[in-house]
């Protein structure tokens, strides 16, 4: 993609979440250097001049959606808040020995924050790595915690976005949406995890210019009598927990569920816990190439497409009607609370 395209890509990128983009930060994506600032300077004025974009207090939106950069400010200042907000529950969590790392994900690392469903609160999402044989251990103490707030306070405000085993640190859906995940991931805890998550995945580069980095030899796992012993525990409470949701829904699908080998279209696998199908990923790809086409259509083509969703790693076999369980009006409605007076608070 020449840099052109690539700003195009950024800008409508982010216009499906109502946002921005701010040009010190694409600038970092694009690596734009002594070498190539005149060419990025160039391009993005003729996108200007051609009437798709505005550039004000250091952002870039849309012609048409300039509003977004005026709430942009505010955004970024509750984004602080709710981090701050969070803080002490992060602290404890560091504390716990087998947590090796735990990130700020989704809309709050995005400087994006929107409200729940319930349009009543905004919850800190989060990107946890367990140590090996520790995942399902870990998900007991946050289920009983996360029970015992609810019961006092009615709502969650820590929601486990993605957790994962430092074992297993390769993104499977290899695309422009995860690697924007990645890119925007907030390291709070780090107990040396971070460096060996973007070097299991390299692929990232094919959308974010970044530093290189060393590379990082796995770590070797000794097989003892300890471990064992550990593995045994932590695939009891794997097993509990699949009796649990049964238990709770009235059905068998949690029990079908417990398998160890890993598989991409259900949420909850013995090394890892991630949103099915890639969650909302195939419903962004789709407001996003709308968008595309009706903004910027000169700049639009399915060979682009295929190019930032590639369809071996897309979930492109999810059917359409999986879309419309997602709810997608309601989905890129709540990108727009925000912007209402009941943000203000």
């Amino acid at each position: 993609m020449s840099i052109k395209e690539l700003i195009v890509v950024h800008v409508c990128y982010r216009d499906v979440f109502n946002a921005p983009v701010s040009i010190e930060a694409l600038k970092t994506w694009l690596g734009v250097g002594r070498e190539n600032h005149q060419m990025f300077d160039t391009a993005l004025a003729e996108l200007k001049n051609e009437g798709l974009m505005i550039e004000a207090k250091g952002f870039l939106a849309r012609k048409g959606n300039e509003e977004v950069i005026l709430n942009q400010k505010r955004k970024s200042e509750l984004a602080e808040k709710i981090t701050a907000k969070g803080q002490k529950g992060l602290t404890l969590l560091s504390k716990m020995p087998f947590i090796k790392f735990v990130g700020i994900s989704g809309s709050i690392a995005a400087e994006n924050p929107t409200y729940d469903f319930d349009e009543k609160h905004v919850d800190l999402d989060l990107f946890v790595v367990t140590s090996k044989n520790t995942l399902w251990c870990f998900i007991l103490v946050e289920r009983i915690f996360t029970n015992i707030v609810r019961l006092f306070q009615g709502n969650h405000f820590y929601c486990l976005n993605y957790v994962t085993e430092d074992s297993f640190l390769e993104i499977y859906n290899k695309n422009f949406y995860t690697a924007t995940e990645l890119i925007n991931l907030r390291p709070i805890i780090d107990k040396g995890v971070f460096s060996k998550l973007i070097c299991c995945n390299q692929w990232v580069d094919k959308y974010y210019n970044k530093e290189s980095k060393e590379s990082i030899s796995a770590s070797v796992f000794n097989k003892s009598f300890s471990s064992s012993i550990l593995f045994s525990v932590n695939y009891l409470f794997f097993i509990l927990f699949g009796l649990m949701r049964s238990l709770k829904r009235f059905d068998l699908i949690g029990i079908g569920d417990l398998k160890t080998t890993f598989d991409p279209n259900q949420r909850f696998n013995f090394l890892r816990i991630s949103n099915e199908r890639g969650g909302y990923q195939e419903a962004i790809k789709k407001k996003f190439g709308e968008l595309f086409k009706d903004n910027f259509k000169d700049y639009y083509s399915e060979a682009l497409m295929e190019e930032l969703f590639p369809a071996e790693h897309s979930f492109v076999f999810s059917p359409d009607s999986q879309i419309e369980d997602f709810k997608m009006k309601q989905l890129f409605r709540k990108y727009t609370l925000l912007t209402d007076e009941k943000g203000s608070g």
